[in-house]
C-alpha cells in the first residue's frame, strides 16, 4: 500500500550520540513515504505515548479480561453493543507485543494510570453522592474537549485564517444572490460571547446564553473554563448553559489554557487569571504568538500582577496567582475595548 504512511505521524527520538547525518537521513525516509515526522527526547516520547496509547490499551485489556472472568460472560458478549466493540477492539491486539511495552515503559505508564485512577474516583464520588453537577461538568468537559482538539489537530481554520493574514492586500467582491423572506437570525457576535460565558462562569447559579457564536474563538473560551472546573452545557444552536462557581470557585487547569487565535480571550483572561489563587499559563497559536500582549500585561503589573511573557510581551502568558493586587489610575495608551 503505497499510501500506508501518508499523513501518519512518525516520532523520532534521537539523543545527544545521535549522529546529526544518521537523523536527517531516517527523517528523508519517512518523509519520502509523505509521514509527517516529529522529534522527541525519549522521556517525553514515553510519557505522551503513556497517556495516549499504552494506557487505553491497558484499560481495554484490564476490562475484557474482568468481563471474560465473571460466570455470566457469554450473557455479556452476546448483548454488547458498538460502544463496548469499539472500545475494546485494541485488546485483540498482541499480547506479547504489549506485555514488552508495559515492562520496558513501566514508570510512565504508572504514573499514567495513577492519573486515571483518580479520575475515576472522581468519578465514583459522584455517582456515589448523587452530584449530578459533578457528573454533567466531567462529561461535558471530555464530550467537548474529545471534538475540540479534534479541530486542533486538523487546524484547517486556522491555517486558511493565518495564510490570510499573510497576504498584503484582499480584494472582496459581492453580488446580488436574490432575496430573502421570511425570519433572519444573524450570527451572535464574538467579543460578547466571550464576555457572556466569562461572566456566566464568574456569577453564582445558572446563566443561560443565546445567540452564542459557535466559533473556533469562542469554543476556545468554552473550553478553558471547563477546563477550570466549570461545568457548561452546549452549544447547541447557539445556546449555551453556564453552571456558575461564583468568583472564586475557578479551579487551577492541569496544563495550559489554549486560546487559538483569540487575542481577546487571552487579554481578557489574562486580568481575571490575575486575581486567582493558582498559576496558569495562556497558550495560542502560532498565530496568536505573533501579537504583543504588553498593553494588557503591563497595567496589570503596575497593580501588583506577576505575568512572563515571551521577547516583545508575546505569549504564552505565565501568569502567577496569589498576589495582592491594588487599584491604579492608568491612561490608556490607546483606546481599546478590553
Amino acid at each position: 500500500n503505497p499510501r500506508l504512511y501518508v499523513n501518519h505521524k512518525v516520532i523520532l527520538t534521537p539523543s545527544a550520540e545521535t549522529a546529526p547525518a544518521a537523523v536527517a537521513r531516517v527523517r528523508a525516509l519517512w518523509q519520502a513515504c509523505r509521514a509527517q515526522v516529529l522529534e522527541m527526547d525519549v522521556e517525553r516520547h514515553d510519557q505522551v505515548l503513556a497517556r495516549t496509547s499504552h494506557l487505553p490499551h491497558l484499560l481495554a485489556f484490564s476490562l475484557v479480561d474482568t468481563l471474560a472472568r465473571q460466570d455470566e460472560r457469554l450473557e455479556i458478549f452476546r448483548y454488547a453493543a458498538g460502544g463496548f466493540r469499539d472500545f475494546t477492539r485494541i485488546a485483540g491486539s498482541d499480547p506479547v507485543m504489549w506485555r514488552d511495552i508495559f515492562v520496558a515503559n513501566r514508570e510512565a505508564v504508572l504514573a499514567s494510570l495513577d492519573d486515571f485512577e483518580a479520575g475515576v474516583a472522581r468519578l465514583r464520588h459522584a455517582v456515589e453522592t448523587g452530584d449530578g453537577d459533578a457528573m454533567l461538568a466531567i462529561f461535558d468537559r471530555a464530550s467537548h474537549a474529545r471534538h475540540y482538539f479534534d479541530s486542533l489537530l486538523n487546524q484547517t481554520s486556522y491555517q486558511v485564517e493565518y495564510q490570510m493574514e499573510s497576504q498584503e492586500k484582499l480584494t472582496f467582491r459581492t453580488v446580488p444572490g436574490g432575496h430573502v423572506s421570511g425570519r433572519i437570525r444573524v450570527p451572535g457576535d464574538k467579543s460578547i460571547s466571550h464576555r457572556s460565558i466569562m461572566l456566566g462562569a464568574l456569577a453564582e447559579g445558572i446563566t443561560e446564553v443565546k445567540g452564542f457564536l459557535e466559533g473556533e474563538d469562542s469554543l476556545a473560551t468554552l473550553q478553558a473554563f471547563r477546563e477550570m472546573g466549570v461545568a457548561i452545557e452546549g452549544p447547541h444552536q447557539g445556546r449555551v448553559t453556564v453552571h456558575g462557581v461564583g468568583m472564586h470557585g475557578l479551579k487551577a487547569p492541569s496544563g495550559p489554557l489554549y486560546v487559538g487565535n483569540a487575542g481577546t480571550a487571552m487579554r481578557l483572561f489574562s486580568g481575571l487569571l490575575a486575581g486567582q489563587a493558582f498559576d496558569t499559563e495562556l497558550i495560542g497559536d502560532a498565530s496568536l504568538t505573533k501579537r504583543p500582549m504588553g498593553r494588557v500585561a503591563d497595567p496589570l503589573r503596575l497593580m501588583g500582577a506577576v505575568i512572563e511573557t515571551a521577547e516583545g510581551g508575546r505569549p504564552p502568558l505565565k501568569i502567577r496567582g496569589g498576589q495582592a493586587l491594588k487599584g491604579i489610575d492608568y491612561d490608556m495608551p490607546m483606546a481599546s475595548a478590553r
